[in-house]
């Protein structure tokens, strides 16, 4: 990546991989990790603006493919559980801009997934763009919505977040806003002229002066679109409003019967096409990681998504995912178990929460993530 003084005290921080889309390899976690500690009021910093290089993608996820490694017997252990370990730490110490008094602006153009999300949600200032579109499509590849997804997506409105996790559905523009992913929608022929205004602040001029700038580029997101919908949230709260003694079982069921009436039909339709063709265990896992995660600090939410990225790469169905999605793009994913009845028969979900051996202290404080103080 690419960090550099953009004037005043401006500075612009450049996801640089347009090729693969700004696709986050350990190579530019690590390159940017040191730099964030630097991101401070004290250093004469007013401001940091995240942005991705191209006009595709803001930063389509972490790089797969040098995850999967070849296959489950050919990956590199060390190398994947450092990869999560360290995006993690990254993404937390983003999320603690306001505290280094330099106000993070995460401009998200165009697509913004997985590891994009993660550098990007925690941000106090979240731009979303008419290119940007929102996906968490990790259980369609045997993995779990991470990133922090633990905390924020059971904290957005209603229960999109549960249908955003389960189903890796896509989230656009002026929507993003809407369900609270962003918090302005600014026009990419205007980011220019922001950016702009932004090198002008003054130092000291806090999150409030960098939300004044950026307000005055803001276009007026109030006609609710997507899942913002009256419809849409109907839809949401039938099949994905958790329920008591609910499991992935009964939302896959209640996604079957929306499918088939006649309110709910199209939405739905497409939500029980995602979830049968998802991994169970990813959904299994999903499912209880979003419970857990509505009564956690963000920090604990990385610790316990540390645990869970552990026990994917040592499973198979990660591997197959990423085969048939990106390898071999036959879509057809043989998972095991193959169901999600199988899976929640084995009893084998809550393994996957479990401390990670050696990691911590007898009194049950998480060390696995040494996140930054």
């Amino acid at each position: 990546m690419a960090a550099t003084p953009a004037g005043s005290g401006l500075v612009r921080a450049v996801l640089d991989r347009p090729k693969a889309m700004n696709a986050l390899t350990l190579d530019m976690i690590r390159a940017m990790r040191p730099l964030v500690d630097g991101w401070t009021a004290e250093a004469g910093v007013s401001c940091v603006m995240l942005e991705g290089a191209g006009e595709k993608a803001f930063c389509a996820g972490g790089d797969i493919k040098l995850l999967h490694g070849g296959g489950q017997e050919s990956a590199v252990k060390a190398d994947q559980e450092a990869f999560f370990r360290e995006e993690y730490d990254l993404d937390f110490a983003l999320s603690r801009s306001l505290e280094r008094g330099a106000p993070l602006v995460a401009v998200c153009d165009g697509i913004t997934m997985g590891g994009g999300v993660g550098v990007s949600i925690h941000a106090p200032v979240r731009i979303a763009t008419e290119r940007y579109v929102f996906s968490m499509p990790e259980t369609a590849i045997g993995l779990f919505p991470d990133v922090g997804g633990s905390f924020f997506l059971p904290r957005l409105p209603g229960s999109v977040g549960h249908c955003l996790a389960l189903t890796g559905a896509r989230v656009k523009g002026p929507e993003a806003v809407q369900l609270g992913l962003a918090t302005h929608f600014v026009e990419s022929g205007d980011l220019e002229a922001l950016t702009a205004e932004l090198a002008a602040l003054p130092a000291g001029a806090g999150l409030a002066g960098v939300e004044e700038a950026v307000g005055r580029f803001a276009k007026p997101t109030e006609a609710p679109s997507g899942l913002a919908t009256d419809a849409a949230r109907a839809a949401v709260a039938d099949v994905f409003q958790p329920r008591s003694g609910d499991t992935v079982a009964s939302v896959v069921d209640r996604a079957r019967a929306a499918a088939a009436s006649e309110a709910h039909a199209a939405l739905a339709g497409r939500w029980l096409k995602a979830l049968e063709g998802a991994s169970p265990t990813s959904l299994c896992v999903t499912h209880e990681q979003l419970r857990r995660g509505a009564e956690l600090s963000l920090r604990d939410c990385f610790a316990m998504e540390l645990r869970l990225a552990v026990r994917f790469m040592q499973r198979p169905d990660f591997y197959e995912g990423v085969r048939a999605a990106v390898i071999d793009r036959d879509g057809k994913p043989a998972w095991s178990p193959a169901t999600v009845e199988e899976v929640l028969a084995s009893g084998d979900v809550d393994a996957f929460f479990a401390p990670l051996a050696g990691s911590e202290l007898s009194g049950g404080e998480p060390l696995e993530l040494q996140l930054a103080e």
